[in-house]
């Protein structure tokens, strides 16, 4: 695992975050051994925006502040949407029609950074061949 970039996806966060019975391990693990041998985490702004929704509309600012201590204190890189990334996005929604926007910007964000693995638990995602994509299932 040493020198691998992740790029996560919005589900992981919010397993993780929320404690789900069969998810939240797979994920706290992945982010332990990660850690351990210096594996570089990667999300963007969408994911920030899509795991923001819920916790705003239940009044929870602990939530979002359980967030924010995660990527800070695992060190991720949250990418802004970018215009190459815009552009991309658009390319592999051209390739890939069954892919909606924001799931294209977020695999084109992941591959502007270069990372090698995709986690999501999406398993349509799984179609996409230009990234290597993990599912959370596959993980348990």
């Amino acid at each position: 695992m040493t020198g691998r970039s992740i790029y996560f996806d919005t589900a992981p966060f919010i397993y993780l975050v929320e404690g789900h019975p069969v998810f939240a391990a797979p994920v706290a693990e992945l982010l332990s051994e990660g850690a351990a041998v210096g594996t570089t985490f990667y999300t963007s702004v969408l994911a920030v925006m899509e795991f923001s929704v819920r916790p705003y509309q239940m009044n929870r600012p602990d939530i979002l502040q359980e967030l924010a201590a995660l990527l800070q204190q695992l060190a991720f890189t949250v990418q802004p949407i970018t215009l190459p990334i815009a552009q991309q996005a658009a390319r592999l929604r051209a390739t890939y029609s069954f892919l909606k926007s924001l799931d294209a910007l977020h695999l084109a964000a992941a591959q502007e950074m270069g990372c090698e693995t995709f986690l999501t638990n999406d398993k349509q995602l799984a179609q996409v061949k230009t990234l290597s994509i993990q599912l959370l299932t596959d993980m348990i």
